[in-house]
C-alpha cells in the first residue's frame, strides 16, 4: 500500500492515523520533532529520528537532501541551483554533505518513477 504503516504520536499523547506516501511533500525535523508535510491540511508532528524515519521510507522517491529534510521527489516541482523547490513552493536547500541529491533526484525523473 502507499501508507505509512506506523503510527505517529504527537507532544500531546494523541496517535495520529496513517498518511499516504504520494500527500507528502517532505519531512523536517526541528530538535527532536519531526514535521510531516502534507498536500492538504497543517504539518503533522511527532517525535523521532530522521536516520529512523529515512531508513523506513521507500529509497526511490523519498531521500535525504539535507540534515533537517526528506523530500519526497514526486512533490518537488522543480530543481533550482542548489535548492528543491515543492509543489507548495517550499523551498529546501541542498546541504553539502547531500550534494548528490541532484544526481538522484535527475535519475528519479529520467526513469520516470512514480508511485501513482
Amino acid at each position: 500500500t502507499n501508507a505509512i504503516l506506523y503510527s505517529c504520536s504527537t507532544t500531546i499523547g494523541k496517535t495520529i492515523g496513517s498518511v499516504l506516501l504520494t500527500d507528502i511533500i517532505f519531512f523536517e525535523v526541528k530538535n527532536r520533532i519531526i514535521e510531516i508535510h502534507v498536500k492538504a491540511g497543517p504539518p503533522i508532528e511527532f517525535y523521532g529520528n530522521i536516520s529512523d524515519l529515512e531508513q523506513q521510507l521507500p529509497p526511490e522517491s523519498f531521500h535525504r537532501v539535507h540534515r533537517s529534510y526528506i523530500v519526497n521527489f514526486e512533490n518537488v516541482d522543480y530543481l533550482s541551483g542548489k535548492e528543491f523547490v515543492c509543489i507548495d513552493r517550499t523551498v529546501i536547500p541542498i546541504g553539502q554533505k547531500y550534494a548528490d541529491s541532484r544526481e538522484h533526484y535527475q535519475n528519479y525523473l529520467l526513469n520516470g518513477l512514480s508511485m501513482v
